[in-house]
């Protein structure tokens, strides 16, 4: 066991720090430029080209102007790191910064979704069932606790499976992967927290785009349909493309303009579904047009280069009043409502202990 440690801590070391260059043309082209995380590692696509930038297996993925962070895992820690944006994009050795580390009993609790906003990441802290905040430097802000026990404390281990997350001005935006039999999107702003329902539990991705909520179905859990769908205001976007087309786990929204990508990652037990092949599809607003292939099994995340989403979130277009809306109109009314002063758990998760504290005066 000892020998299996090592042996994955040193190829994890050097495979981080050494690029060994993919680069493939195909028959497509993209308008927007994106980045891809993947079981594989991350890639670049450009008009129609997908060049590898990094070897890992990587999840969670954002930017700032400056670095761009992943969230990936080596042995029984999940970790987000830090590397210059600029040296990232080369193709030489990278300098990589542990900025935030947690163990983990197994991949289910991989940190998954992160998302940078005014110099601080959100983090979805799968293991630890919270949204983290932490500065780009690493520094501890806050945790939220939004899922409770029946006797009223925080639950703080991978149990409602806190999956994505998005971050704006005055309000954040996550899933869960699972709740009541359900899947959940939660807001939080104003002082609160807001919980809207999904009937299939198992999604991820949560994107506000032209005045309309969307993410994935993941797996259409309840439905048995054999593939995903991506949801757009409630509704299954160009499900027939999906099956002709032989989709599986839809999981990873971005778009550019009137283009958008998704990803579509082999499906099955998890011994087996990191032998696959997962695509790329590309849509419009109107319906899906192509699939890509590329040399991964699962695809976890897409962002922009610029590290937005969408446009919508570039030009910080909707306040929280706006957002409630939007999802409302998607989902119904929220099903539960909570203070996050209640939320609040510290970083040894001691509700009502003294390192309960936490500096979130956005949501508040």
């Amino acid at each position: 066991m000892i020998k299996n440690f090592l042996k994955n801590a040193i190829k994890f070391e050097l495979l981080k720090r050494f690029n060994f260059k993919l680069r493939e043309n195909k028959s497509f082209s993209l308008f927007g430029e994106y980045f891809v995380s993947t079981d594989k590692g991350v890639f670049f696509i450009k008009n129609n080209t997908i060049e590898k930038k990094l070897n890992i297996s990587t999840f969670g993925i954002t930017l700032s102007k400056k670095n761009f962070f992943v969230s990936t895992s080596v042995n029984n820690n999940t970790l987000i790191l830090k590397c210059d944006l600029k040296n990232f994009l080369e193709d030489k050795y990278k300098k990589w910064t542990t900025i935030f580390s947690k163990n983990i009993s197994s991949d289910a609790g991989r940190i998954h979704q992160i998302d940078y906003y005014n110099d601080n990441l959100w983090i979805a802290n799968t293991g630890q069932n919270t949204l983290t905040k932490i500065s780009e430097n690493g520094e501890w802000k806050a945790n939220i606790a939004p899922f409770f026990c029946e006797d009223g404390h925080p639950i703080n281990i991978d149990h409602n499976h806190i999956n994505s997350i998005n971050a704006f001005e005055d309000f954040l935006i996550f899933t869960a992967f699972k709740g009541f039999k359900k899947s959940i999107i939660g807001l939080v702003g104003k002082g609160k927290i807001y919980y809207f329902y999904y009937e299939n539990i198992g999604i991820h991705d949560c994107v506000i785009e032209n005045n309309k909520l969307i993410f994935s179905d993941t797996f259409r859990f309840w439905n048995h349909k054999g593939h995903g769908s991506l949801i757009i205001n409630g509704n299954r976007f160009n499900d027939i493309f999906l099956k002709k087309n032989h989709a599986h786990c839809i999981r990873g929204y971005s778009s550019f303009k009137d283009e958008f990508i998704c990803g579509s990652s082999n499906f099955g037990e998890r011994e087996k579904r990191y032998n696959g092949k997962a695509s790329l599809i590309v849509g419009n607003k109107n319906r899906f047009n192509d699939t890509i292939k590329i040399k991964a099994s699962q695809i976890y995340d897409i962002i922009r280069k610029d590290g937005f989403r969408n446009d919508d979130e570039k030009e910080k277009k909707y306040n929280f009043f706006e957002a409630k809306k939007i999802i409302e109109k998607a989902l119904g009314k929220p099903k539960k409502i909570r203070k996050i002063s209640d939320c609040y758990i510290g970083v040894t998760a001691k509700k009502f202990d003294s390192s309960d504290f936490w500096e979130l005066p956005e949501y508040e």
